[in-house]
């Protein structure tokens, strides 16, 4: 299968053969191996390509040291690391450094590159993780270090299935209902949350040489289909000793889910304000929204498991 990927400044052909895989309900063809992902067969939704980037973008809607973006595309410098090129949610070129670590090429690829792609799709990221509890979805969210994929981690561990890390991509069925899209089968954790489970990280890939964070396997725990979303919960770490969940009512759901749109200072750029507002209004239309206090310091993962368990009992 031959592909041509064009834009404002190249033009990029390659014989795609080599991988086709499965995320966020889309099939990839890529000339990249990736070994996080599930393979499939099936006509490709969208195209990952290794090859030259634009240097720059017309008529860019913004631009900064390392980010274009203009109607279409999108252009994306990771330093030390490589570029991306993100056009019409249907095409990834990635122009990795010399000597750049491919395993952290690849996790710019799933994380930044990809949120940018399905921006330009029209499906709302949120920046969380995702999993199935007696068929209903639920997406722990909250800023960087909040612990969302520590918890998503512990409801594994009691046996629920798991759905998407650091993604949540949300998307409208057919009848009206609100889906999570599943994305890879496996969580970026970090080591001593890994060993707070017993396990063991010897044996495991190592994200990046910067953190002691590693690929950490879903295997048979991974929902490999959408699944229906009735809640969210915001993690918010707070100097207290004690667990308290409390349910989030009217406008402040939306302002919920609005802050924790995934790379949210992008979204006016792929649509403006008032697009994801209206997306974020008719989510929490749909779902209910809890915030949850936890302890700054030690683990607290299996209290937070049985509060957030008892509201959605």
């Amino acid at each position: 299968m031959q592909v041509v990927v064009s834009f404002s400044m190249a033009i990029y052909s390659t014989d795609l053969q080599k991988f086709s895989y499965s995320m966020f309900g889309l099939a990839a063809a890529s000339d990249i191996m990736i070994p996080q992902l599930l393979e499939v067969a099936g006509e490709p939704d969208i195209y990952i390509v290794r090859g030259k980037t634009p240097r720059r973008l017309r008529g860019p809607l913004y631009r900064s040291r390392n980010i274009q973006i203009s109607k279409t595309g999108m252009l994306l410098k990771v330093k030390g690391v490589g570029r991306y090129y993100i056009d019409s949610g249907k095409y990834i070129v990635v122009e990795p450094l010399k000597g750049s670590d491919m395993q952290t090429v690849r996790l710019f690829l799933l994380g930044s590159a990809m949120g940018a792609l399905l921006f330009q799709r029209g499906i709302l990221p949120l920046h969380g993780s995702a999993v199935v509890m007696k068929d209903k979805a639920v997406i722990i969210t909250g800023a960087s270090g909040a612990g969302k994929s520590s918890l998503a981690m512990a409801f594994r561990e009691k046996g629920y299935s798991f759905v998407t890390d650091d993604i949540a991509a949300i998307k409208h069925g057919e009848d009206g209902s609100v889906y999570v899209l599943p994305s890879y089968p496996q969580q970026k954790l970090w080591q001593d949350s890994i060993e707070y489970i017993g396990g063991e990280v010897e044996n495991l890939e190592q994200i990046n040489r910067w953190n002691n964070k590693f690929y950490y396997p879903v295997g048979n725990d991974f929902c490999n289909s959408p699944a229906r979303l009735t809640a969210v919960c915001e993690i918010v770490p707070r100097d207290k000793r004690e667990v308290e969940i409390y349910k989030v009512d009217g406008v402040e759901k939306i302002d919920v889910l609005m802050r924790n749109i995934y790379r949210y200072q992008w979204a006016g750029f792929f649509g403006n304000g008032k697009v994801y507002f209206t997306k974020c209004a008719d989510i929490a239309k749909h779902v209910d929204v809890f915030r949850m206090f936890r302890p700054e310091n030690g683990f607290s993962v299996d209290e937070q498991v049985k509060k957030l368990q008892e509201c959605l009992s």
